[in-house]
């Protein structure tokens, strides 16, 4: 998969994830925006994504999902 940024002189080659296990990703960041962005390309990856915005959000999420 390419994914080429808005003024076409970048691309971003991802491998093909669609044939591996379905995997999950956590994402934390405090900046929406970046978490935002990083959320679509990770799914754009073909990952299940979570996502927290400040890292006692993320463990609260790994403590109710994994403990």
């Amino acid at each position: 998969m390419t994914i080429w940024n808005t003024d076409d002189t970048t691309r971003i080659l991802l491998p093909n994830f669609a044939t591996l296990p379905r995997q999950t990703v956590l994402i934390v960041d405090d900046d929406p925006i970046t978490l935002e962005c990083l959320t679509l390309l990770v799914q754009a990856a073909g990952f299940d994504v979570r996502s927290a915005s400040s890292g006692r959000e993320a463990l609260a999420f790994l403590h109710r999902e994994y403990c």
